[in-house]
């Protein structure tokens, strides 16, 4: 989803502790859950300490998505009834 969705290519990498400690933003995700921002770590502020905007943009997507309410995604979606 990150690729076509915000042209940004995803990638599974090990990095050094201290690279957390300059990051603008963090987040963990998962399959089939949304992105969770990492505000602090190791008692250190992230950026300004509260979610940045790219993780707020890729969760919302995500749970737009999850909910239909974006066609592109539509295929993810199993129709439940009553």
């Amino acid at each position: 989803m990150i690729g076509n969705e915000f042209g940004m290519v995803g990638r599974t990498a090990r990095i050094d502790r201290t690279e957390l400690y300059a990051a603008d933003e963090i987040f963990l995700h998962r399959h089939r859950s949304s992105g969770v921002a990492v505000t602090s770590v190791d008692h250190r502020s992230v950026g300004t300490g509260n979610p940045g905007p790219f993780c707020m943009k890729l969760q919302s997507t995500y749970l737009a998505a999850c909910r239909g309410e974006n066609e592109k995604y539509q295929d993810w979606i199993t129709p439940v009834y009553k």
